[in-house]
């Protein structure tokens, strides 16, 4: 899988003493989407996986995937208000 970059970062605040997180591609979105997410997974963390997968192996645009990981680190709380 090609790691298609995002031309801008995602911070998450990972509940860790305020600890940042920046995600800056679509491979490293679906690894922490799939492997290291803070909460139950919801609805948007589905899609997020989806639209990810359908820009690794469809050949999606990447901001589809970016903003889908958006959408569910704000359904999650943990979206970085900085």
């Amino acid at each position: 899988m090609e790691e298609q970059r995002w031309s801008m970062a995602v911070v998450l605040e990972t509940g860790e003493s305020g600890r940042l997180r920046a995600i800056c591609s679509t491979a490293e979105a679906l690894r922490f989407l799939t492997d290291d997410w803070p909460v139950n997974p919801g609805p948007a963390n589905r899609l997020g996986r989806a639209a990810c997968l359908a820009v690794l192996k469809e050949g999606m645009p990447v901001d589809h995937a970016r903003e889908a990981f958006v959408a569910a680190a704000m359904e999650a709380g943990i979206l970085s208000k900085s």
